[in-house]
Formats: structure tokens, C-alpha cells, sequence
């Protein structure tokens, strides 16, 4: 590796805040709260901190054994998501078939596979080409085109990560600069397609993974070109990038062509949050996000944003539609993300059975994948 290794891995409360914030903006926005018009890019904030983390974990692990453990990191991924997304897809059939109509039953059985495939991104791409339209806003697992995107961000960026550090040539070490060229690289096209999509055929800028691609790659560079320390800088950096969420969440609406150059308000305001929190020494703001109450919230972020939309979307099928009744639905969805996270999702990550066998998680994806296929055949 070039002379300038990044740092270990280790555990930065401020990254479970900027979770706790970024799940919070998707809720209010579901919620129609006024005052949240933008609040879907608290997606993209997770786009971003995912590219921060995956390429932390992944480039460290390049520095300390010259290559990527493949088989662990996708067990690893597995055992984080699918999990709690396969009991949010089986509640979400059995709510379905209770409060739903046999045509919108067939309309979410296609998405219940394109979910459980990780591919309801493109499904819902070719079906709606406007994630704020009625038809979209209606279905109760269109938040899970999102998790896709990740899905497929994860298949493909350790393999990218090799080929641009050059661990994976025999005649080339490892190389940081060249990571970050290439990625550079991948960030440029992958933004101009985004532009170029955005004016023309706006659900596939929104809902593909290609058009997302950049977000990553600007949370891979967060963490690979080094912070200054010992300067109040990335401090003053952090609360703009707050102040940019904020005019994000408060500016952009459903009106707003995105991803486009609109996206890049959000996305430069998260880097700055992660590289504000990795200076010394530490600032308010990573104070801030690092308060119990928040990283609270932070830890049951992925369990919560699961479990938040199909609880909203059949409430308001009973007719529950004002803002108190979304409000409430949303607080209540808390219910089963918590229980979610302590009986499902910390269970399953930490048990040795699954840790020590990589394999058993893969196993798991391919059961989950053929049983999906099974049960909306049936």
C-alpha cells in the first residue's frame, strides 16, 4: 500500500448519529411532515456511508493481508439484511392478503420476488417511472428498492476495489492513488449518466444502481484521501454539511429532478459530516450525533426503515391519512423494528454457528431466493 494507510476499522459513534439522522429524514418525508419536502435524501446519505464503510473495512483488509476474504464479506452482508428483510416481506404478504384486494395482492406478489431477489430497483423502474407517483407511493415495498441498490453496490465494489488498488495483479502492489483514480473515475460516468437520465427517463436515474453508483464512490473517497488533525477545519465542515442537509431536506420536493445535480447537495454535505467526524480533535457536532438517545436510533435504523413503509402504506389503505395518523403509524412501526433488531438481527449476526461458516450464510440467500420463487408461484 501507498505510505498513507488508512486507519483500522473501529467503531465511531458520530456514523450511528449520521444513520439516526439520515432514517429520521426518510420517516418525516413518508410521513408528509411539512417543513421534510426533500427527506428522501436521507437515502442517499446511506448510499454515501455505505461507500465510507465498505471501502474502510475492505481497503484495510486489503493493507493488513494483501487481499479480500470474498466468501466472509458477502456471508457478513447477508447476515446483517436478509434476516429482518425476509420477516418484513412475510408480514407484508400476510397483511397483504388480509387488508388487500386479489389485483393488488398480484401487484405485490411481483414485488415481494423482485424484493427477495434484490431487484425490485429495476422492477420498479420498468413499473413506475415516478418513485413520488400514486402508483409507486401505494405499493408497500417500494422502500425496498433502495436495499437493492445496496445489494448490488456490495456484488460488485470489493471486485472493484481489487482491480483498483491492484491487489488483485500479481505484478502490482497495492496502491491507494490508483484506488482513488479509478473510483474517481467510476464517480465521473457514473454522474454524467445520472444527469443524462434524470432529464430524460427519470425512474432509471432514480431507481438504478449505475446512476447511484457515484454516491458510493463519494463516500469511498471520504475515507481514502486523508484528514488533516489538529485543525478546527473538518469541525467548521461538519456543521455546513449539516446546514446542507438541511436546506436539502427543506428545499428539494417531489417536484425536484433527481437524482441529477440536485443529488449532489446531499451527497457533499455527508462527506463532510464523515470526514469532520474522523479529524481530531473531535467536534460538537460529532458530540451531537454521538448522544445515547441518537445512537439508539442509529442501531435500529435499518430495522425501522423496513419496517416504517409497509406499516404506513397499510394504514392509510384503512383510511388512516392525516398527518396524526401517519405520525402514529410510523412511531408504532418502531414496535416491530425494535423487536426486529434484538431477536432477529443481533441474534443472527452474532451466533457462531453462523460466523465460524461463511457458507451457511450463502446457503441461507440461495433457500431465500428459491422459497421466494416457490411461494409466489404458489
Amino acid at each position: 500500500m501507498s505510505p498513507n494507510r488508512i486507519e483500522p476499522p473501529h467503531f465511531r459513534a458520530d456514523i450511528e448519529g449520521i444513520r439516526a439522522l439520515a432514517v429520521s429524514l426518510v420517516l418525516l418525508f413518508h410521513a408528509r411532515v411539512p417543513g421534510f419536502s426533500g427527506g428522501f435524501v436521507g437515502v442517499d446519505v446511506f448510499f454515501a456511508l455505505s461507500g465510507y464503510l465498505i471501502t474502510w473495512r475492505l481497503v484495510n483488509e486489503v493493507q493488513r493481508t494483501g487481499g479480500i476474504d470474498l466468501a466472509g464479506f458477502y456471508a457478513r452482508r447477508i447476515r446483517r439484511l436478509l434476516p429482518a428483510l425476509a420477516v418484513v416481506l412475510l408480514a407484508s404478504g400476510i397483511a397483504a392478503v388480509v387488508l388487500l384486494a386479489p389485483a393488488e395482492q398480484l401487484r405485490l406478489a411481483r414485488g415481494w420476488l423482485s424484493s427477495a431477489l434484490y431487484l425490485s430497483n429495476i422492477d420498479f423502474a420498468l413499473q413506475s417511472p415516478d418513485y413520488h407517483g400514486a402508483d409507486a407511493a401505494a405499493h408497500p415495498l417500494l422502500h425496498t428498492w433502495s436495499l437493492s441498490v445496496e445489494e448490488q453496490f456490495y456484488v460488485v465494489w470489493p471486485w472493484l476495489l481489487l482491480v483498483g488498488l491492484g491487489a488483485a495483479s500479481r505484478h502490482r502492489s497495492p496502491s491507494r492513488r490508483r484506488l482513488i483514480l479509478a473510483l474517481g473515475a467510476v464517480a465521473s460516468a457514473s454522474f454524467v449518466l445520472s444527469l443524462g437520465l434524470s432529464t430524460t427517463i427519470g425512474g432509471w436515474a432514480f431507481f438504478s444502481s449505475p446512476t447511484r453508483a457515484w454516491q458510493f464512490a463519494a463516500g469511498a473517497l471520504a475515507v481514502l484521501i486523508p484528514v488533516a488533525t489538529g485543525t478546527r477545519r473538518h469541525a467548521w465542515g461538519g456543521w455546513l454539511g449539516l446546514g446542507l442537509l438541511a436546506v436539502a431536506t427543506a428545499w428539494l420536493s417531489r417536484r425536484t429532478v433527481y437524482p441529477g445535480v440536485a443529488a449532489l447537495i446531499p451527497i457533499a454535505g455527508t462527506v463532510l459530516i464523515l470526514r469532520a467526524g474522523a479529524a481530531r480533535p473531535a467536534s460538537w457536532l460529532s458530540e451531537l450525533l454521538s448522544l445515547r438517545p441518537v445512537q439508539a436510533v442509529g442501531a435500529w435504523s435499518y430495522s425501522w426503515y423496513l419496517w416504517h413503509w409497509p406499516v404506513l402504506v397499510f394504514a392509510e389503505s384503512l383510511g388512516a391519512d392525516s398527518l396524526l395518523d401517519r405520525l402514529v403509524a410510523v412511531s408504532l412501526s418502531l414496535v416491530p423494528a425494535i423487536t426486529s433488531y434484538y431477536w432477529i438481527e443481533q441474534p443472527i449476526r452474532a451466533s457462531r454457528w453462523w460466523v465460524e461458516r461463511p457458507r451457511r450464510a450463502i446457503g441461507l440467500a440461495m433457500a431465500c431466493a428459491v422459497g421466494a420463487f416457490v411461494g409466489v408461484g404458489a
